[in-house]
């Protein structure tokens, strides 16, 4: 495995519920939500289906399935060297903020999104129908590149879907490095739509493209529509459209490891 050059962290959410039960025969009102990290254990590796049970201060309470698909890799060793796999839930970024890490690696010339995709996914139910949420945030944390000026260079990207429409992203740190839609995105990859947030990657200048450490500058903040119940984020590496010159034949590439964050509601 190569070494880990970022790692992202998808945090965890709070929310509020103002919605109609499918069960009822009338409509009822929830509280607040939310999934905290610190208590919201996730076994190491294990990629899911995963189901909690959350309750608000009024002791409803609501269902909630997250599941990471995806080529998964190990962010880290033991004490005698074995591979910890992700996703784990383990307080590395953004800031000290607990969070879920996913961890992938594209494969030589595998730069584009798409080439190495995970996906993770949430839903809200109670009674085992849909529940609607409402003023669902999501925050994922380091979205950054790791640029040296070398063919080992990468470039996070994360496009955000719900099935009531998708959200809009705003960027959270005092020096983002974060590009986030509508707008341009970093080197050659032309424009963002509103739900798509790209590393901001300064391609052929004099100094490297920052980073997001354990800090806030990686970190954005979804926003979904009303009335959503089932979220999908995708992380992929897009150093290959940042760099459209790059050619397996003619300059061969192989983006470094970079980290996911998944943030369920």
């Amino acid at each position: 495995m190569k070494r880990l050059s970022s790692r992202k962290a998808l945090r965890g959410v709070s929310f509020a519920v103002c919605a109609a039960l499918a069960v009822s025969s009338s409509p009822a009102d929830a509280g607040d939500f939310s999934i905290d990290w610190s208590t919201f254990d996730w076994p190491a590796g294990f990629a899911g289906p995963l189901l909690r049970t959350l309750s608000d201060q009024y002791g409803f309470e609501i269902d909630t399935t997250v599941e990471i698909t995806g080529n998964l890799r190990p962010y880290s060793t033991d004490a005698q060297g074995n591979p910890i796999f992700t996703p784990d839930d383990v307080n590395v970024l953004g800031g000290g903020v607990d969070s879920l890490v996913i961890v992938g690696d594209a494969g030589p010339n595998a730069g584009r999104r798409g080439d190495d995709r995970i996906t993770a996914s949430v839903s809200a139910s109670s009674g085992g129908v849909a529940f609607q949420v409402d003023n669902l945030t999501v925050d994922i944390l380091d979205i950054d590149p790791t640029d040296n000026h070398s063919t080992g260079d990468r470039c996070d990207f994360v496009t955000a879907f719900g099935d009531n429409g998708n959200p809009s992203i705003t960027t959270l740190g005092p020096a983002p490095t974060v590009v986030v839609g509508p707008g341009p995105g970093s080197g050659d990859t032309g424009l963002l739509n509103g739900n798509e947030a790209q590393c901001l990657f300064i391609d052929g200048s004099a100094f490297l493209s920052p980073g997001s450490g354990d800090d806030t500058n990686g970190s954005i903040r979804l926003s979904y529509p009303d009335a959503t119940s089932r979220i999908e984020i995708w992380y992929d590496e897009s150093i290959g459209e940042v760099r459209s010159y790059y050619n397996p034949v003619t300059l061969p590439y192989d983006a470094g490891a970079r980290g996911s964050v998944s943030s369920p509601m």
